[in-house]
């Protein structure tokens, strides 16, 4: 039951956020989400790497990040299973596949993933974020960025230099240099990294409301059955992929049950960001993140209690 009202109130706090985004734009306040992706992409989630990784290094504690690390790219390996085979029974063109790709490679694992951890596992899974923060953004920047370029309008792949040199690719590498030396941030700089970082997931919420304003009405949205194929995949079998996957190399129980908490996460906020970035399906991202956030409600607590 705890869980199951986690997870409520946080799809309470993100659906509200996107709804402002929403009425923003529709009220013609917002009139280019580009700008906020802007910042979100290039400011917010910089500073979020770089302050989760301002923590004390010891050996044991690197481990741990590791295998959250390796944990959580097998749920990327799931999604990116699961979205082929499901591109190619639906016969979809390569463009179309790799949205659907993106989507089921990218959950939603530290605004909606992470409390539902703590209520579970209390404050030892915080040590774990650090790992999942790492490989999500690598994963989203390089290979989700990648996925949702091929259907690009100008039909321009993405070049591995570009991916590399984004300001939240080269924030990875920093906070990594910065969690195994020695050195740590002042105070004021920690406080601004972290006071920039919360802003993250409201602002990535108010992309989602204004694509979805621009888009049509609420009701294209929920009368697009190809959102809910994808949005019921990245809940369900993709979850039970991964998280069989991580059964084989991952014993410890705590690490196990925070990763199978991601598994089951729905579509992470930042992949209609990343769509806007790269000139891919911002529409259907933004459309997938909003109904299998609210899908979750059910699924989640559902699978969780069968596997955990």
């Amino acid at each position: 039951m705890d869980m199951a009202l986690t997870i409520f109130y946080q799809l309470i706090k993100l659906l509200g956020v996107g709804m402002v985004g929403w009425l923003l734009t529709k009220t013609g306040k917002i009139t280019d989400e580009k700008t906020l992706s802007g910042y979100l992409a290039n400011a917010a989630l910089p500073a979020l790497m770089l302050h989760s990784l301002q923590i004390p290094f010891s050996l044991s504690l690197l481990k741990d990040i590791g295998l959250a690390a390796a944990g959580h790219i097998a749920i990327f390996a799931a999604g990116t299973a699961v979205g082929v085979l499901l591109g190619r029974l639906a016969r979809q063109s390569k463009g179309v596949t790799g949205t659907w790709t993106a989507c089921l490679i990218l959950p939603n694992s530290i605004y909606m993933g992470m409390p539902v951890m703590l209520a579970l596992y209390g404050n030892q899974a915080l040590p774990l974020a650090a790992g999942i923060i790492v490989s999500f953004n690598l994963a989203s920047f390089l290979y989700g960025a990648w996925l949702l370029s091929l259907s690009s309008a100008q039909k321009k792949q993405a070049s591995l230099k570009k991916l590399l040199l984004q300001p939240v690719i080269l924030s990875v590498f920093a906070g990594i240099i910065l969690f195994v030396s020695p050195f740590r941030l002042p105070s004021p700089a920690a406080g601004f990294l972290e006071m920039m970082g919360v802003t993250a997931t409201p602002v990535a919420m108010l992309i989602i409301g204004s694509q979805l304003a621009k888009g049509g009405s609420l009701r294209d949205t929920f009368l697009d059955g190809k959102v809910y194929l994808v949005s019921l995949a990245r809940l369900v079998p993709a979850g039970i992929a991964a998280h069989f996957i991580m059964r084989i190399f991952i014993t410890d129980p705590l690490i196990l049950g925070v990763l199978t908490i991601c598994a089951f996460m729905p579509g992470a906020a930042i992949l209609a960001v990343i769509a806007t970035e790269q000139g891919g399906d911002a529409l259907f991202c933004a459309r997938m993140t909003f109904l299998s956030t609210l899908m979750c409600v059910v699924t989640a607590p559902i699978m969780l209690a069968l596997l955990l």
